[in-house]
């Protein structure tokens, strides 16, 4: 089947489909997420604002710093949140330059145990592509961006 890491093997591209066994069992699980999801908590969320997952490595950094750049220099005041994987929290002088610019940091190490995602003995997100998603459902916005 390939996969979305190399564009020539990619499914997608060469017209694949997924099997209707695997479309019907993916409905399934979407349907009894939907049913069994719990409802929706009036009051704990607030505001509008934009959530950035970063990371610790040259690439990452880079990203967000621009990113944030772009969003200041357009001159939008909303307020952004900027999630990172566990150990790889900027230093203290990056954190407050962050801050200065209307950026909260906040650590996925702060929600292990909350059986939110990945491993539920440890916390631990067991896949990179899990952070944007869990980053979005647990920002403290009511609307994410």
């Amino acid at each position: 089947w390939g996969d979305r890491n190399h564009l020539l093997n990619d499914f997608v591209m060469h017209g694949r489909r997924m099997k209707s066994s695997d479309v019907d069992t993916v409905r399934r699980r979407v349907e009894t997420f939907k049913r069994e999801a719990p409802n929706y908590p009036e009051g704990a969320f607030s505001g509008r604002g934009i959530v950035i997952v970063g990371g610790k490595s040259k690439k990452f950094a880079t990203s967000y710093w621009v990113a944030v750049h772009a969003v200041r220099r357009t001159g939008c005041k909303l307020p952004i949140q900027m999630w990172f994987p566990e150990d790889e929290t900027p230093d203290c002088e990056h954190v407050m330059e962050l801050e200065r610019r209307n950026v909260e940091v906040v650590s996925f190490v702060d929600f292990q145990g909350s059986n939110a995602g990945g491993d539920a003995a440890t916390g631990r997100m067991t896949n990179r592509f899990m952070y944007k998603h869990f980053a979005l459902v647990f920002s403290s916005f009511e609307m994410d961006f």
